[in-house]
């Protein structure tokens, strides 16, 4: 995988219906002995959303209704790697002692938001895989990012605001803290994973809204078909007193076929 991955962001129909776009991205575990993810840096459409990224997970994480069970989750989670990890530490030097200082850190922790500063850390348990980024979303159940609040904290406008729109990832090489980055200068180590879900704002929606309310009972149709067949039932009523009044027998028999005719079609 090279340094920079870039996702272009189809525009379909008109972008100005695109309410939100939510964000999902978290470090992979390697399946050998390679290092996981670090200091994945995330943007779009050149606006740098990494400190946004991390600070929105952290207001998820130090929840207080949500706490409980986030840390919980991610302790279940260590717990599964360290068990892989003493099977593979037949086969590589992997410092067990080390990561089950881990473990004990986060269950004495008092919030776990600490334990995510980074988007991966090499340093973070063996070969970077113990770091909390590698647990979102799936065992660390948290919800996805708007990146509307994203970019509001970048102090940039909604999505819809873009002319265009493409998320990029990358990893910096050299002196992994670094902020700014160099695409000729990229070598990334580990994998990641993403998924972007659109928000649509259908236009069709409030036109539906208004028939839905309209044909339901009481809604508006409603009282005028109930209408309509109450005064064609009373029209029909009166027609033996109107042809005794107008002396019309056959104005009265195509009042009746015209009032039939209706109820008919409009199943009254």
């Amino acid at each position: 995988m090279t340094g920079v991955q870039t996702c272009a962001l189809p525009i379909l129909g008109n972008w100005g219906y695109i309410k939100d776009i939510l964000l999902s991205v978290r470090g992979t575990l390697p399946e050998q002995a390679s290092l996981a993810v670090s200091h994945l840096l995330v943007s779009f459409s050149g606006v740098d959303l990494t400190k946004a990224f991390i600070k929105a997970i952290q207001a998820q994480l130090e929840d207080p209704d949500s706490f409980p069970r986030y840390k919980a989750q991610f302790i279940d989670a260590i717990r599964r790697q360290l068990a892989l990890e003493k099977v593979l530490s037949k086969h590589f030097n992997i410092p067990l002692d080390r990561d089950r200082q881990i473990l004990s850190a986060v269950e004495s922790a008092g919030t776990i938001s600490t334990f995510f500063q980074r988007l991966g850390d090499k340093d973070a348990g063996w070969a970077g895989r113990l770091h909390l980024f590698n647990f979102l979303f799936t065992d660390v159940k948290v919800q996805p990012l708007s990146l509307n609040a994203l970019l509001q904290l970048c102090q940039r406008g909604p999505v819809s605001s873009f002319a265009e729109a493409w998320v990029t990832f990358s990893v910096p090489t050299g002196d992994a803290g670094r902020s700014s980055v160099s695409p000729d200068a990229m070598a990334i180590e580990g994998s990641f994973e993403y998924s972007l879900e659109y928000i649509y704002d259908n236009p069709l929606d409030e036109p539906i809204h208004n028939i839905n309310q309209a044909v339901q009972t009481g809604g508006r149709l409603d009282v005028l078909v109930s209408t309509t067949k109450n005064n064609t039932d009373t029209m029909l009523a009166r027609i033996d007193k109107c042809n005794e009044t107008l002396g019309d027998a056959h104005l009265a028999e195509a009042l009746r076929d015209t009032l039939n005719e209706l109820k008919l079609r409009l199943k009254l």
